[in-house]
């Protein structure tokens, strides 16, 4: 029986187990990765001067090297030879035509905007009239997507308001609660809650006016954070900004403090 492309990748879709392929995943186990690796300068070859192959003739060697080889089909190969593919623990890796393999370490560049027209808003209340500036978008800072922070920034009435819901550590949030602030070149600052107690896990700042805090704010529109702790009155709740987190909080506080 002759067997072209086709044929041979039908011919692999029934063996997939036997080289670590989850076909409803479309991932692969390391020891199948390493298997491709090897075979992937060899693929092209195969098919090159239009060969075809007697699958009844050829050796139980050439039959795992076909199989294999079809794998290859299912990868997508960049300009410089090399197949990008995903483990079954999800991780991306690289691999190259001399039979080795890496993980994808790749950095991708942020898309995110920091503009301010992407960060802050303008609303006018249908009722009043009045217009006021602040977050587009609550900005959320979680390890889990269940505990955490959620901001919101904007104006008041001649002053700056930081709104922080804090979930994680109870509900009830009183007047003398802090917020501690580690920044990523290692200074800190510390805030008393400007709200008064609530059990709606709501912690408050105001920036300005009566209010002061002037240094305070300088250093959070000027510094990326790190990390943050806000206390409850049960507990806190602690989180770790990633860059792109640590910089639309700078970058907000800075377009509302700039008119």
């Amino acid at each position: 029986m002759a067997v072209g492309r086709q044929g041979i990748q039908s011919i692999f879709l029934i063996s997939l187990s036997h080289v670590g392929w989850d076909a409803a995943s479309k991932t692969a186990t390391p020891h199948a990765l390493t298997l491709c690796a090897s075979f992937s300068g060899r693929f092209d070859q195969l098919f090159t001067d239009k060969i075809k192959f007697d699958f009844n003739q050829t050796s139980t060697s050439m039959k795992q090297l076909l199989s294999i080889a079809t794998l290859l089909l299912l990868f997508s190969v960049t300009a410089f030879g090399q197949i990008e593919a995903t483990t079954k623990e999800g991780k991306k890796v690289i691999l190259n035509p001399d039979g080795t393999w890496k993980y994808d370490e790749t950095i991708k560049e942020s898309k995110t905007s920091f503009e301010c027209d992407d960060l802050i808003a303008n609303s006018t209340d249908k009722v009043t009239g009045k217009t006021t500036r602040g977050s587009k978008e609550s900005l959320l800072v979680s390890k889990d997507g269940k505990n955490g922070f959620g901001f919101y920034l904007f104006e008041g009435s001649n002053s700056i308001i930081l709104s922080a819901t804090v979930v994680g550590a109870g509900g009830c949030i009183d007047d003398t609660n802090k917020m501690n602030i580690l920044f990523r070149d290692g200074s800190r600052l510390e805030l008393v809650n400007n709200g008064k107690f609530n059990c709606e896990s709501n912690f408050t700042l105001y920036f300005g006016g009566v209010f002061g805090k002037k240094k305070e704010l300088e250093q959070l529109r000027t510094k990326e954070i790190e990390t943050m702790r806000i206390w409850t009155s049960k507990s806190y709740v602690e989180e770790d900004f990633a860059p792109e987190q640590s910089k639309a909080f700078m970058k907000s506080l800075d377009c509302l403090a700039t008119k």
